[in-house]
């Protein structure tokens, strides 16, 4: 593959085509359609990830599931000519190109949704399970960012909401259409109605010819400006960007990004409300609020060398997911810089009149490239970034867990202890302040109880074992890295 095709194949055609249609065009921006979300929902990783420790199959084990199961969704999605918008953690949303009625793109969509449930769900305790919700509607995606040359992309829109609600009502192996959806295609399909509107989707009771995703991309993307590279490249991960350019973007290029690593996750509710996210549909006054907000938070990130891994509208709200300790910048004071990181954040994003919920947390996790040579992203997975998203929904402003606690230099405050999803025990939360503690001996550190076993703290970054063309920090330009620069 020729290295904008692969470039390409990280970012979603919807954002592709805009950047294809317009190379010039401004952050922020927005490109409008009508079309369908698929919202689809995977469940077991924590299960999963459990099962392949045990049999030794770790990293490697798992790196191989996740890229044939999401390469086999990849191929059912595309086939029906939706186009993979986002691979949000453990969950996947769909669009499908306004190319076609809705009422067809509908259609599409639901059957979709059902092959995806026939091939991919089991009902098995050591399996994968899955819930999908479809919404239509009108449908914006914005453009937001730019510091640091590194933009995203999020949809909004009433469908969004539509979708999100519908996987709510889902139990696994179930395709749940609202009842805007409904409309739409209950001529063509069987269902039963299971309250406020929401239908689950049985069977199809018409045929439809197959009509797969448009390759002609691909020859655009042959004839286009040197622009277009660059603009793609501001939503491609560094940490790939690097990988790809170190080795001339061939197969070797992501073999490195498949691992268990310990790492620090910040996930952080910007605290956009929904009538801001609606409304930046097509007022330019609310898209620039939700640029500020996001560019706010960046900013944060870098200014403490992290990576913003995702910036998401999904059913959690407006977030974004950084993590500090990925391959391949690590520092020894990471949990220091994400802690520090998420304090400016919030303070950023207050002083916008915005209410910011953020939790960190520290513990292995999965990084690595997910999906097919089609469509692919860097993700991040593990029970620590789970655990993040649960301190986050605690509302509470800056939540660390205690692996955080007990290694950051920063004084914290004890919050006792809360029962999230996910985890039998409670869980002891704290609140960090950005004042350097006087002490941070061995007493203090075991004084706070952790969850887990943790690795101990090495001054030894990942940039010194892993061998990859990478920038020295997020403004400079490519060399090569071997160690960082303590």
């Amino acid at each position: 593959m020729r290295y904008l095709e692969i470039l390409a194949s990280y970012v979603p055609q919807v954002v592709v085509r805009h950047l294809l249609d317009d190379p010039d065009a401004p952050t922020p921006s927005r490109k409008t359609l009508e079309t369908v979300c698929l919202f689809c929902d995977v469940s077991g990783f924590t299960r999963l990830t459990e099962r392949l420790a045990i049999t030794g199959e770790g990293a490697e084990g798992l790196k191989k599931t996740l890229n044939s199961y999401f390469g086999q969704l990849n191929r059912i999605v595309a086939g029906h000519g939706g186009d993979i918008f986002k691979f949000a953690g453990d969950a996947v949303i769909v669009l499908w190109p306004a190319d076609e009625p809705l009422q067809l793109i509908a259609r599409r969509a639901a059957r979709c949704a059902l092959e995806v449930q026939a091939a991919l769900h089991s009902d098995s305790e050591d399996s994968l399970s899955v819930k999908i919700g479809l919404g239509v509607g009108q449908a914006a995606t914005l453009h937001v960012g730019g510091s640091h040359a590194r933009s995203e992309c999020i949809c909004v829109g009433p469908l969004m909401a539509q979708a999100f609600a519908g996987e709510g009502h889902a139990s696994p192996g179930d395709v749940i259409a609202s009842k805007e959806c409904w409309a739409l295609i209950r001529s063509h399909f069987s269902g039963t109605v299971v309250g406020d509107g929401f239908v689950t989707i049985i069977k199809a009771r018409t045929s439809l010819k197959q009509k797969g995703l448009s390759q002609k991309l691909s020859k655009r993307l042959r004839k286009a400006p040197p622009q277009v590279a660059e603009r793609l490249e501001a939503y491609v991960p560094r940490a790939v960007l690097a990988s790809l350019k170190g080795r001339s973007g061939g197969r070797d290029a992501e073999r490195w990004a498949g691992e268990t690593v310990s790492c620090c996750c910040v996930f952080m509710d910007l605290g956009l409300d929904g009538d801001t996210l609606e409304r930046a549909l097509t007022d330019d006054d609310a898209l620039r609020s939700v640029h500020a907000a996001f560019a706010a938070a960046q900013e944060a990130v870098y200014a403490y060398e992290g990576a913003v891994n995702k910036f998401l509208h999904d059913d959690k709200g407006s977030t974004l997911i950084a993590c500090w300790g990925l391959p391949p910048y690590s520092f020894a004071d990471d949990c220091t810089r994400c802690v520090r990181a998420a304090l400016k954040a919030f303070a950023s994003l207050t002083e916008l009149g915005l209410t910011p919920s953020i939790g960190v947390t520290k513990g292995d996790a999965y990084c690595g490239v997910t999906g097919s040579i089609q469509r692919r992203e860097y993700t991040v997975l593990g029970d620590s970034i789970n655990l993040a998203a649960r301190l986050m929904a605690q509302k509470n402003g800056v939540v660390v867990d205690a692996a955080i606690a007990s290694e950051i230099c920063l004084n914290v405050e004890a919050l006792g202890e809360v029962q999230v999803k996910g985890r039998n025990a409670p869980v002891a939360i704290y609140r960090p302040t950005d004042e350097i503690r006087e002490t941070h001996d061995e007493d203090r550190i075991h004084s706070i109880p952790s969850s887990s076993a943790r690795r101990p703290s090495s001054s030894t970054c990942l940039c010194a074992i892993i061998d990859v063309e990478a920038p020295a920090s997020p403004s400079s330009e490519p060399g090569s890295v071997k160690r960082c620069r303590h």
